[in-house]
């Protein structure tokens, strides 16, 4: 019988990282090389892991270019190393050293509970020649105090760059050594972009290209209530005209919300069903590397927000983008509302299931009904509510969809901006109401998403 494997896990430290990016910023590193060396590190560690691994087979896990010190940052492979761990699927964790693996106290409480609990010998073991093996006492008490040292390091370093950056700030000095706008006659073809209107509006509309000197995304003003100047050549010279465009994104903003400079198809326009707050669009991560896949949230921003809530982007895009396209070639047919038009035929019944999915909720709410009779009488409901809306967006254009120019629609879809994509479905839809969904982890479900059209 084999030998239950071990865990090998890697990770590029911070400090390496540090280094690796310096290189990269002096010039004497490409992006290539860099991530080379970033290879190369790994590959190393690895060879480091199997000379303690007694034979033993290796399971690897490998979260490179992750920060272990970050709370923010969620390292997949640690995450499965430790489900396997607590699942018995390994028998143990080897690593390079202990601030690879733990960098933060409450991971490492998360290790050390495993540790405690298995009913089976597991393995710790590092290179750096230290006792901290968590299956002991004496072991687990190195281990916390080597973890909280490292974390107060990690802390102090986080507070002498802030502390760094803030003066230089407040100094005018620019935040990065390279071109501060723009694009390097020598540059790669690759890095080439074209100019869209979100992007244009952002250039014009940011305090750096004006010269004006910000920090964490404010202006930095000096003793004197002046704002503080930056030491490079700005593209824009007159700061009154800077004013007056703020006034001018004010409105804008007012306006026209959530159309400015977005990456997403459907962001602010997707809401969530829960506390109605707009879903905001974010990319998929796997194994610490971007995917071309993304994700709609509700993040917890404020207290109202649920945070609880997320669809598959590109299959919500897609489903979105048929609806709205359809809608807008047939009202690109019809320069004007007929009017004679005849009203969708279902109305009255839409509103009776409306009207019982009130009552029911009422009930449930006054306790007068059981939870297992509501939720099937709600999913049953909530489904009959869904095929009538669906016929409905099939049947009615939307008043809205009647305005959409005919310079819009001649290019096709895919040759349209995201922004101007963005402008037709908010003149079809108001909004895209998207639901809890029954189960965690299923596949993506049309009847989540209710399109939400403006009054016909």
């Amino acid at each position: 019988m084999l030998a239950k494997p071990v865990g090998g896990y890697v990770r590029i430290s911070d400090a390496d990282l540090a280094e690796i990016r310096r290189a990269v910023k002096n010039g004497l590193l490409t992006h290539e090389e860099a991530a080379e060396e970033e290879r190369k590190g790994v590959l190393r560690q690895r060879e480091d892991i199997e000379s303690i691994a007694g034979g033993r087979p290796i399971k690897w896990y490998e979260d490179n270019n992750l920060s272990a010190f970050k709370r923010n940052v969620v390292r997949p492979d640690f995450e499965q190393m430790l489900n396997d761990l607590k699942a018995g699927r390994i028998c143990g964790i080897l690593a390079y050293d202990i601030d690879r693996v733990y960098r933060q106290p409450r991971d490492l409480e998360r290790g050390i509970d495993i540790y405690e609990t298995s009913k089976e010998s597991l393995i710790f073991k590092t290179l750096s020649g230290q006792n901290f093996d968590l299956a002991t006492s004496d072991g687990r008490f190195s281990a916390r105090l080597f973890v909280n040292i490292a974390n107060k390091s990690s802390e102090d370093t986080r507070r002498r760059v802030v502390r760094a950056n803030a003066a230089k700030a407040r100094r005018g000095k620019a935040h990065s050594a390279g071109p501060v706008f723009g694009w390097r006659e020598d540059a790669p073809s690759k890095l080439d972009k074209h100019f869209t209107w979100g992007g244009t509006k952002a250039m014009i509309y940011s305090p750096r290209n004006w010269g004006i000197r910000t920090y964490n995304e404010e202006i930095i003003y000096d003793d004197a209530n002046e704002i503080v100047m930056g030491d490079w050549e700005p593209i824009f010279k007159t700061l009154d005209t800077w004013f007056q465009l703020q006034a001018l994104k004010g409105r804008d903003a007012r306006e026209s919300p959530g159309e400015s400079n977005v990456s997403y198809f459907l962001t602010a326009i997707a809401r969530c069903g829960r506390c109605g707050d707009g879903l905001k669009g974010h990319p998929k991560w796997k194994k610490g590397e971007r995917t071309s896949g993304h994700n709609y949230n509700c993040n917890k921003q404020r207290p109202e927000h649920c945070g609880a809530l997320s669809i598959d982007g590109p299959k919500l895009d897609a489903l979105i983008q048929d609806l709205v396209w359809g809608h807008a070639l047939r009202a690109g047919q019809q320069t004007q509302a007929p009017k004679n038009a005849m009203p969708w035929a279902r109305e009255a019944e839409l509103k009776d299931l409306e009207e019982q999915l009130a009552e029911l909720q009422a009930l449930r709410e006054a306790n007068k009904v059981r939870a297992a009779s509501y939720v099937a009488a709600l999913d049953d409901l909530n489904a009959r509510k869904n095929e009538l809306l669906a016929e409905r967006a099939v049947s009615v254009v939307p008043a809205g969809a009647r305005t959409i120019s005919e310079e819009l629609l001649a290019g096709g879809w895919e040759n349209l901006s995201i922004e101007r994509q963005r402008i037709i479905v908010r003149k079809v839809l108001r909004a895209v109401l998207i639901h809890p969904a029954k189960s965690r982890g299923g596949r993506f479900a049309p009847e989540r998403a209710e399109p939400v059209f403006h009054a016909a």
